[in-house]
């Protein structure tokens, strides 16, 4: 028998030992820390397709969105967002019940990974244009979180032609939020880009 802890059961007793009460103070603060430890132990040993640690990816887009934010958002809503972009990716890629993320995070931060997670809740049975679609209509922080995710995911290695095709289906459906931070590109891509968003 073993002594070892699964990173689920890891993740629930910091998830259990963080209620996080809305308007409290040091609440947002609180949010984004218990966020990234949730991030780091859920995707503890996953590694992307270019044969990196998964958690890079969450941390670039957790970066990106940073940047992405409105200037007009308040801290509260900032932290919120920067929140949810540590966990965009628990829904699809671990064992979490959302709802023990709904539960412990101020509920902003629950709808957001409920509205980023595929084929959960709202979003099952729908294609991937639908739920693309319905982010880009539904929250301007998640739909800043997705675009963070899918340049990540677009630009960070080599894709079948239909994968790179999908995502810049994606990124045009979704639209270029204000100041986003473009990584620097190749001159092809920026060119292909260019052209998925006309």
């Amino acid at each position: 028998m073993s002594n070892e802890i699964s990173n689920e059961d890891r993740a629930g007793l910091i998830l259990k030992g963080n209620p996080i009460e809305e308007h409290s103070t040091g609440s947002t603060t609180k949010s984004m820390r218990v966020a990234m430890e949730l991030a780091a132990i859920l995707h503890e040993g996953q590694l992307d397709k270019a044969g990196e640690p998964y958690i890079n990816h969450v941390a670039r887009v957790v970066e990106t969105v940073a940047k992405s934010l409105p200037q007009g958002m308040s801290y509260e809503d900032k932290a919120g967002a920067i929140s949810a972009a540590w966990l965009h990716d628990v829904g699809e890629d671990t064992d979490i019940d959302l709802w023990d993320i709904c539960t412990v995070f101020p509920s902003g931060v629950g709808t957001m990974v409920g509205l980023l997670t595929r084929d959960y809740g709202w979003s099952e049975g729908k294609t991937y244009q639908e739920y693309v679609q319905r982010i880009g209509q539904s929250d301007t922080a998640a739909a800043i979180i997705k675009r963070a995710d899918l340049w990540d995911n677009r630009f960070r290695g080599k894709l079948p032609k239909s994968m790179e095709q999908r995502y810049d289906r994606a990124l045009s459906m979704l639209g270029t939020p204000k100041g986003f931070p473009y990584p620097k590109l190749p001159s092809q891509d920026r060119e292909l880009v260019a052209g998925a968003e006309k």
